[in-house]
């Protein structure tokens, strides 16, 4: 998985100064996944899915819950005989 150009875009506006932010301009991806929600949180996860799948002693930042955050890439490819 991989994280979506809305979910950068809004933790380097929002959170400027964090480690995010300082991660993203470090190593900025080669391409992001498609921003395209999937309720059965197979082809991309939202916020609010990934919060609910780990636990923390830390509060959550507060990023809008149904914000596609991590989705998969693929690829289509043709093969010739």
């Amino acid at each position: 998985m991989m994280e979506t150009q809305d979910f950068e875009n809004y933790v380097t506006t929002n959170y400027p100064n964090s480690m995010a932010t300082r991660f993203f301009q470090a190593a900025p991806p080669v391409r992001f996944g498609a921003p395209v929600y999937d309720p059965n949180g197979i082809n991309s996860l939202t916020v609010g899915q990934i919060e609910s799948n780990f636990t923390s002693p830390y509060t959550p930042p507060n990023i809008p819950l149904d914000m596609v955050a991590e989705a998969y890439e693929f690829r289509a490819y043709r093969c010739h005989q």
